[in-house]
């Protein structure tokens, strides 16, 4: 018996919202937290046939530029590892501030024995992109109050939020003497010093990344009601 094009049709209408159901369309609850992954599904008309897409989404996005970008995690990820984080991003290299050595940590897909393989929503990361940009996805939690501990020199603490903020309300003029941000077009860091008459800047913004100088071993608060005051 032959099924008509007409049935055909229907089942496909009824197969993707079943799809849609069942695939991530809910909301986590928990304190502070914020949707989870959502997912979307589509059906193609064939003959006969149903295909389906999964386009996974996050709670932030990251967005990459071609060369150098410094970033941070805007939340707690449910997966770290650099594999799924940029799955499908064409990236050459990952590289993580070692406070001990004052020297950066390289990550390369193609190392044997890489120093490191997850991303941490506290600390912050250059990505190499090769392509002309990208958005990292960051399914996940949103992040509450944490305390970073810092060493004496640079550290490259992460900004793991997902609003803007005056860095002032963090930034401790007693202990820490420059913050750095990336300017990703340019290619180069600009610099905050609470000396300087006009600062190059006085916001971050969720999924930039930060390299700060302190005089000493310290630590770095963050109150997430403070900064979204």
């Amino acid at each position: 018996m032959r099924i008509s094009d007409k049935t055909i049709m229907a089942l496909v209408v009824v197969l993707a919202t079943v799809m849609v159901l069942q695939t991530v369309v809910f909301v986590l609850v928990v304190g502070t937290a914020s949707p989870v992954p959502t997912g979307r599904a589509t059906a193609s008309s064939a003959q006969g046939s149903v295909g389906f897409t999964f386009v996974r989404t996050g709670i932030c996005a990251v967005p990459l530029t071609q060369g150098w970008t410094l970033i941070s995690l805007c939340a707690n990820a449910t997966d770290t590892s650099i594999a799924t984080l940029l799955s499908g991003i064409n990236y050459r290299y990952v590289m993580r501030w070692n406070v001990s050595n004052q020297s950066f940590d390289i990550f390369s897909p193609r190392a044997a024995s890489p120093p490191f393989t997850t991303l941490e929503y506290n600390t912050s990361y250059f990505i190499n992109l090769n392509s002309a940009s990208a958005s990292m996805q960051i399914p996940g939690v949103n992040v509450s109050d944490i305390n970073v501990s810092l060493g004496s020199g640079w550290n490259g603490p992460g900004f793991p939020y997902n609003l803007t903020t005056n860095i002032t309300l963090y930034f401790n003029t007693t202990t820490h003497r420059y913050l750095m941000k990336w300017n990703a077009s340019a290619q180069e860091f600009i610099v905050y010093s609470p000396r300087a008459e006009l600062p190059a800047f006085t916001l971050i913004s969720g999924g930039e990344g930060q390299m700060l100088n302190a005089y000493q071993d310290d630590i770095l608060r963050y109150n997430r009601t403070f900064l979204e005051s």
